[in-house]
């Protein structure tokens, strides 16, 4: 008997173990699959994630690319307005040649303020051929520097309406934009210029509020405005995650991984890169 309890101790002791392995290697298998089912689970909702904020940021651009080019294209509308209108040009040739005229240079004038204020420009400048300014407003000296002299004889030659880029102000080294319209007398098909409107747009008004506006509560997305400028990428507007760097801020174009680079390179994919901070960004 005591042999006989002893070979069953032994055989529930062997069988005892056996369960245990059996249980541990089906907590293994079922640790397993779970684990590769979570992995393959959060791959799947990141992938989706991505491609939810790729999709996004690609509606978002093609969104600031149409607000832009709006702004711009009304810009010009305004312009070509004043450019097409038949008695303008009549009156100030008739003004230009007798400035003496009071009652002329006042309606002259009162028209000149009303396109200011109605339109929001910054200032609105009168020029004859020579380049020189006649009348301003706000009142007072009105210096040009060297692009606004190349853009109203560019106008002049031209007859047409040009959109500056944006640059820096020759005496006040404030960034703006100037729109220059030709004023012309029109003799059945010919057009002949007899001065130049100038009106000064400031950028700071609207436009880069327009850019730096997001459609969506969000901590670091920005859209950025930037050219080429030899072999550097020169940044438009101002950044938010960076301040005054409008016309200031520039980045070798060998940064290839950086956005701004990607895009005077004529990439229009999404991209991840690193920004102007060193940031790791998706980009549009």
């Amino acid at each position: 008997n005591l042999t006989e309890e002893v070979a069953t101790m032994r055989f529930l002791r062997s069988s005892s173990s056996k369960d245990i392995w059996i249980l541990v290697f089906i907590f293994l298998i079922f640790s397993m699959a779970i684990g590769t089912a979570g992995y393959f689970f959060f791959q799947n909702q990141k992938r989706h994630l991505v491609q939810e904020k790729r999709d996004h940021l690609r509606s978002i651009a093609d969104l600031k690319v149409g607000q832009i080019h709006n702004w711009r294209q009304e810009r010009l509308a305004e312009a070509t307005g004043i450019l097409e209108n038949p008695f303008i040009g009549n009156y100030i040739q008739e003004w230009l040649k007798s400035p003496g005229k009071i009652g002329l240079k006042k309606m002259i004038s009162d028209w000149m303020v009303t396109q200011r204020k109605h339109f929001q420009y910054e200032r609105v400048s009168l020029l004859d051929l020579k380049g020189t300014v006649r009348l301003s407003f706000p009142e007072g000296e009105e210096v040009l520097g060297p692009v606004t002299k190349r853009l109203a004889s560019e106008a002049i030659r031209e007859k047409r309406v040009i959109l500056s880029e944006i640059y820096r102000g020759f005496n006040t080294g404030k960034i703006r934009l100037s729109l220059v319209v030709p004023i012309l007398i029109r003799k059945g098909q010919d057009a002949f210029p007899v001065g130049v409107l100038l009106l000064r747009i400031d950028p700071d008004q609207f436009l880069y509020p327009l850019i730096q506006s997001w459609p969506t509560p969000s901590e670091t997305s920005e859209t950025l405005l930037v050219r080429r400028q030899g072999e550097e990428v020169e940044f438009l507007n101002e950044l938010r995650h960076r301040k005054d760097t409008a016309l200031s801020l520039r980045i070798p174009l060998s940064k290839k991984q950086v956005p701004a680079v990607m895009a005077v390179h004529g990439k229009e994919t999404i991209e991840e890169g690193m920004d102007y901070r060193g940031a790791p960004v998706l980009a549009a």
